[in-house]
């Protein structure tokens, strides 16, 4: 009962921040597309950074670039 109680209140919370971007995702068919956007929004935002400098977020245009040039790390490294 307590688990659906806060599930709730964590969708609710979450409507209330991101209703626009919540609607599109859900009403969505093409979630691939949405995924592939919001990575090449990240790598964007994220271009100048240390780490975006490091694993050459400007050259990334694609999915596939991005699993060649990002490696897979743990919260530790």
């Amino acid at each position: 009962m307590l688990s659906k109680l806060y599930l709730y209140i964590v969708h609710s919370i979450f409507l209330l921040f991101y209703k626009k971007e919540y609607r599109k995702y859900m009403n969505s068919r093409n979630i691939l597309e949405i995924q592939e956007n919001k990575l090449k929004e990240i790598l964007e935002n994220n271009k100048n950074s240390l780490y975006g400098k490091k694993y050459n977020f400007n050259k990334i245009k694609t999915i596939e670039d991005f699993q060649k040039e990002v490696p897979l790390t743990k919260y530790e490294d």
